[in-house]
């Protein structure tokens, strides 16, 4: 029996899973990304030590597999957008600056003058921000100068882990959007972005494309892994492009609403110009000869709410997030939908004044509190649907994966909100399952991700909405 295994780097955790060709999940597992937050609005992370927790992951998954199984290919996708600085040996110089980090502040700009927004817009695909390493290089080139030019290699903590497996230094086109170096269609490092940071091109990952090989696990890397020496490493996917394929999400009018540490919606569109156009963002996904994939993004909204979960409401930080999660779902379960009173915004930061802080509380139990900032999701993604509506982005299939599709309340506020009926993909593995098919693709098993969806067993889970609640949520739009 083949055994397929996918990682999804995400934000909060790496999640992992076995997988057959017919889509049979033979196991899982999960670790968590571990932080450091050595000033204002610096957040950074050892590379060395999560590549480590990504190989006790991958132990114990390979460990929980039958006997019998035989490992046929490895893939990584993931949230990405990290930056990592290698020296001459591939070992990173500094902590790895993650992408929740805005370090550079909100005069970014300043430190790459010759770069203009409109021409990040096109040439990446994605707008530019504070975060991901496109500014994260420049603001250490001119704040942390001399290590900057010991540097002799600039990553994603996907290519350094790569490097580490294989001996390789690569990643694929759709995890190279987070670098905001690469230029989306030409599928090449963007000229101009190397001038203006003072970096070659021989400094920078190999691309290659989703599903293409990378290269095989060293004895190193297998002793590490817990997995065969020589087994295929193929490259992976942004997590939304690789929960796409993982969900069977693949044609125009679909939309895949991933539910994580930020909250995205993702549309296979033939029309990159248009969704650009429209304020979306662009993954290459299927490209060169299928659709793009356009995105929106209620931007770290689960970091918000596990913020007002640790803050405001009464959960200790103490309490591991699965805990947290699971204690919010149940309290919001036992409030019926109208009792709940107002939304509470998840894209607005919780109040830092202790006053606002306690009359958000006022009144209410915790249930309430719950219920109240799941409604106030809802009715983000709802606004944002509306306004893509508006521009004529109109999906006839909604599919929901990521944590919160595991929680019967909040996909049906979800679904009563919209309006729209939900097709339930299943849990948190999406974005691993997509690792897992690439890895199939890589390795000859699958001819391309439609092959490899259309021959796994996914059943979907269909929630309805209840018309007798929409007059609640419609009051406040």
């Amino acid at each position: 029996m083949k055994v397929l295994f996918g990682v999804d780097l995400g934000t909060s955790a790496y999640k992992a899973v076995a997988l057959t060709p017919a889509g049979e999940t033979l196991a899982t597992g999960r670790a968590p990304v571990v932080y450091r937050r050595p000033g204002p609005n610096r957040v950074q992370f050892s590379a060395v030590d999560q590549y480590r927790r990504l190989c006790r992951l991958l132990r114990d998954v390979a460990a929980a597999v039958p006997r019998d199984a035989q490992p046929a290919a490895l893939a990584l996708s993931g949230a990405n957008g990290s930056t990592v600085l290698l020296d001459d040996d591939h070992q990173p110089l500094i902590p790895a600056i993650s992408w929740l980090d805005t370090r550079a502040g909100e005069a970014y700009e300043a430190l790459l003058p010759s770069v203009s927004r409109p021409e990040v817009l096109e040439t990446v695909g994605w707008r530019w921000t504070p975060r991901f390493p496109l500014t994260q290089l420049a603001w250490l080139r001119a704040r942390r100068p001399a290590v900057y030019r010991k540097a002799r290699y600039f990553t994603i903590e996907t290519g350094y882990f790569h490097h580490e497996l294989t001996g390789r230094l690569a990643i694929d086109h759709s995890s190279a959007t987070t670098f905001f170096l690469q230029n989306q269609k030409a599928r090449r490092w963007h000229e101009p972005f190397l001038r203006a940071l003072a970096i070659q091109p021989s400094s920078l990952p190999e691309l290659v494309p989703p599903g293409a090989r990378i290269g095989a696990l060293t004895t190193k890397a297998a002793r590490a892994t817990g997995l065969p020496a020589r087994l295929p490493v193929i490259a992976g996917a942004f997590d939304h492009p690789s929960a796409a394929i993982g969900s069977g999400v693949f044609d125009a009018g679909d939309l895949l609403l991933s539910c994580g540490t930020s909250w995205v919606g993702f549309l296979p569109t033939a029309d990159r110009a248009a969704a650009l156009a429209n304020g979306l963002i662009v993954d290459p996904f299927r490209q060169p000869d299928g659709p793009w994939g356009a995105m929106f993004a209620l931007t770290a909204v689960g970091t918000t709410i596990d913020r007002y979960l640790t803050s405001i409401f009464p959960l200790p930080k103490s309490l591991p997030l699965a805990e947290r999660y699971r204690r919010f779902t149940a309290a919001a379960s036992a409030v019926a939908c109208g009792e709940e009173g107002p939304p509470i915004d998840p894209l607005a930061p919780p109040p830092a004044n202790r006053a606002a802080r306690a009359a958000i509380c006022r009144g209410y139990s915790f249930g309430q509190l719950s219920r109240r900032l799941m409604v106030g999701t809802a009715l983000a993604v709802r606004r944002r649907l509306a306004a893509l509506s508006s521009t004529g982005f109109e999906p006839r299939r909604i599919v929901i994966v990521g944590g919160p599709s595991n929680s019967e309340v909040w996909t049906q506020i979800v679904a009563d909100a919209l309006g729209r009926e939900l097709h339930l993909a299943g849990a948190a593995m999406a974005g691993a399952t997509g690792a897992a098919m690439l890895a199939g693709i890589g390795a000859g098993i699958f001819r391309d991700a439609a092959e490899a969806s259309a021959r796994a067993q996914r059943s979907l889970r269909l929630v309805k909405p209840a018309s007798a609640t929409r007059a609640w949520y419609d009051q406040f739009e």
